[in-house]
């Protein structure tokens, strides 16, 4: 371990700089960029490996050249979502597609689909489906609510098989390579294991967590792999004991597996963060996303003669395929100049030391940074987290700002999978008390001295960025309000009531003036223009940015009301319907859903919107003849809602029904019944994320940004109640 120090050395808190190995693809992913559908399922011909099907929210499709083009495969299951596929490898013809409402066969590859399993009323839905390696004519269904179904004539017929299974939901199977009547079924309780060809099954030792993905290779058959909620998972025999394997993957879901068949300690795991790959059988995993344009990967194949291509399913990216190297590569990791002392520093100011880090060896190194202590939040590092190619350096800034005075340390520990041992360095500094003789833990007179300060604005992606609005104009402090600089032509000698901040982009600021309207810079505050095309009421007393929409922007003003946005300024829209033209003091919008939105008026307390300022409605009664100035939504929990009156405190309701869009409980159509109606409208958003074409917020039942497998269970367990 090397360790520096420095004149001011004292360890008292933990910067931990984490570094991750990443191999180098030989190619990058690519894709056919008109197939933009949501893949399920992807299966391979044996027998013609150019052919490939894609099981989607929206029926099957096909290519026969590889992956470069892809078209619908024949008629019948066109807004049908499919799960699962299995190709016939004695007969490729003969492909089965299991799909939400039952499973379907087709004899010529699939130009027409029959079905050969749907439910004697209601359809079928099947989550997973697999052909016994032996003997291409025996099939095993994971049906919702019914367990495994097994046929024995290639689908004609098809007899239960859950003796031991319980009430899990089946999700996935792998056949045992040396002896296919070992089975293994992935569920959403764990993974079973059937001796006897699913006659009969008993649970393995992994016995909880959704089991999304299995895999087995050919030559150890009592090495398991396992794709779950909780990561990946492996088992060395047969399932009696499991561990999770996990370093270098990030998020938890796995939703799919692929082996190597000419390499059983090559692996690759399909993420919601994009597709990871081990060379050591999953004791160590690096993140291969080069070109993947959906990072949310459901499914994986590997070319059964070029085990070096694979192709990877995505939700609403369609397919990719990429070819990796067939030798895995390392980086090497060094570290540099990182011998810094801060000296004294103004409390309240910041000072800045940088250090590099460099990639010497042949793959890409992944770098991610956490702090952690007593004093932590005192230092800051930037950037948080990067990818470095071989060859290549990047420098890492740390900023000081002392809060108090007295010597400040950090341990910097830098921790990699690469050659070598952790590097440790001890960083310090010490606070300097303000030149003015402020007493400490009081409050300290930092400018901007322009005035009375109306409005004020932190960049959420840079703290010490501080925005004051005065009656003067706009300030800018870059450290955290020790120095006030003038913010830019444009605004000087206009009184500034409201600021707001663009989240994604902390170059763009709207300030808005009593009596000149609004303005927008796009700069940082350097230069601003006016933006009050549709504004009739230039007097604005607050503005507001959606936090998930930044082009949608709200100005409240006085006697006129709201008005609306959604091109980021360049155009305005009255939004009173229900307000009457009030003065508007304070916004807010919900930080799930740009549609809810609260108003604080001068007078008549609190209104909300739900349709995006369509129309308001007056929150409870308590504050309805309030002048409310300030308003916030709890970013946890949206139920909760603040507010400042002037005069008066800080108020807090909690509603019985928060401003976060609809009610998540499987109604999708509101008609007061989970029913079928409502299950085609999630099987239409399904695979699909928050920001993609198709997706339906009422769908999205656990709120996650996602319509996947774990709403599914959830609207599964709300079928056939009343809302």
């Amino acid at each position: 371990m090397s360790k520096i120090s420095g004149p001011f050395f004292t360890l008292s808190a933990t910067l931990l700089l984490v570094a991750s190995i990443a191999d180098a693809a030989d190619n990058a992913w690519s894709g056919d960029a008109s197939f933009r559908e949501a893949v399920i399922a992807l299966a391979i011909s044996s027998s013609n490996p150019k052919i490939l099907y894609a099981g989607t929210t929206r029926g099957v499709f096909k290519t026969t050249d590889g992956g470069n083009a892809w078209a619908r495969a024949g008629a019948g299951l066109e807004q049908v979502g499919v799960n699962a596929i299995a190709i016939d490898p004695a007969s490729p013809q003969t492909v089965y597609a299991g799909t939400n409402r039952g499973i379907f066969r087709s004899g010529n590859g699939g130009a027409s689909w029959e079905a050969v399993y749907e439910g004697p009323a209601n359809p079928y839905n099947i989550q997973a489906l697999a052909m016994d390696p032996s003997d291409p004519q025996v099939l095993y269904a994971g049906v919702l609510g019914r367990g495994v179904v097994r046929s024995v004539n290639g689908g004609a017929t098809w007899a239960e098989a859950n003796a031991g299974l319980g009430s899990v939901f089946v999700l996935s199977f792998a056949f045992d390579p040396k002896n296919p009547l070992v089975v293994y079924a992935g569920t959403t309780g764990g993974a079973f294991r059937s001796a006897d060809g699913g006659a009969s099954w008993a649970g393995t030792a992994l016995n909880n967590g959704y089991v999304y993905a299995l895999a087995i290779p050919a030559s150890r058959p009592q090495t398991i792999y396992a794709g779950t909620s909780r990561g990946v998972f492996r088992s060395a025999s047969g399932g009696a004991l499991w561990e999770g394997v996990n370093k270098g993957v990030t998020g938890d879901v796995v939703r799919a597996l692929a082996i190597d068949p000419s390499d059983p300690d090559r692996l690759y795991a399909g993420t919601r963060e994009g597709v990871f790959r081990s060379g050591d059988g999953g004791n160590s995993w690096t993140a291969v996303n080069e070109g993947l344009v959906s990072t949310n990967v459901y499914a994986l194949a590997i070319h059964p003669v070029n085990p070096q291509r694979v192709y990877a399913g995505t939700a609403g990216g369609g397919v990719f395929e990429a070819t990796f190297a067939s030798v895995l590569r390392r980086p090497a990791f060094n570290a540099s100049g990182a011998s810094l002392s801060f000296g004294e520093t103004t409390v309240g100011q910041s000072s800045q030391k940088a250090f590099s880090i460099t990639n010497s060896g042949d793959a890409s190194l992944s770098v991610g940074i956490a702090l952690a202590g007593a004093d932590a939040s005192q230092f800051r590092v930037s950037p948080t987290g990067t990818v470095l190619p071989p060859g290549r350096s990047q420098a890492v800034t740390v900023t000081f700002t002392p809060t108090s005075s007295g010597v400040k340390s950090v341990t910097l520990s830098v921790a990699h999978n690469a050659a070598g041992s952790p590097f440790e360095a001890i960083l310090s500094g010490t606070g300097a008390p303000p030149p003015r003789g402020d007493a400490l833990d009081t409050w300290m007179t930092y400018g901007p001295y322009g005035g009375t300060v109306n409005a004020l604005a932190v960049v959420p992606s840079d703290p010490l960025t501080v925005y004051a609005g005065t009656g003067r104009g706009v300030f800018k402090s870059v450290n955290g309000g020790g120095k006030w600089t003038e913010a830019g032509a444009g605004l000087m000698g206009l009184d500034v009531r409201a600021l707001a901040v663009d989240p994604l982009n902390p170059q763009v600021v709207y300030a808005g003036t009593f009596g000149g309207g609004a303005f927008r810079s796009a700069d940082g505050g350097r230069s601003w223009g006016a933006i009050n095309a549709g504004l009739s009421n230039l007097d604005v007393f607050a503005l507001v940015v959606a936090p998930s929409n930044p082009q949608t922007l709200y100005a409240g003003t006085e006697g006129g009301g709201i008005f609306r946005s959604a091109d980021g300024g360049r155009s305005w829209t009255e939004a009173n319907a229900g307000l009457s033209n009030r003065t508007v003091l304070a916004l807010t919008v919900d930080p799930s859903n740009p549609e809810a939105v609260y108003a604080g008026t001068g007078g008549s307390g609190v209104f909300r919107s739900l349709n995006g300022g369509a129309s308001w409605e007056a929150m409870p009664t308590g504050l309805a003849e309030a002048d409310v100035r300030t308003l916030a939504v709890h970013p946890a929990n949206t139920r909760v809602v603040y507010s400042g009156v002037f005069g008066g405190a800080v108020f807090a309701i909690t509603l019985s029904r928060p401003g976060a869009g609809p009610p998540r409980n499987g109604d999708l159509d509101g008609d007061g019944d989970v029913d079928f109606e409502d299950f085609f409208l999630f099987a239409n958003a399904f695979g699909r994320s928050r920001g993609q074409a198709g997706f339906e917020d009422r769908a999205d039942l656990d709120g996650d940004g996602d319509v996947d497998f774990e709403d599914f269970f959830l609207f599964a367990a709300a079928f056939g109640k009343i809302s």
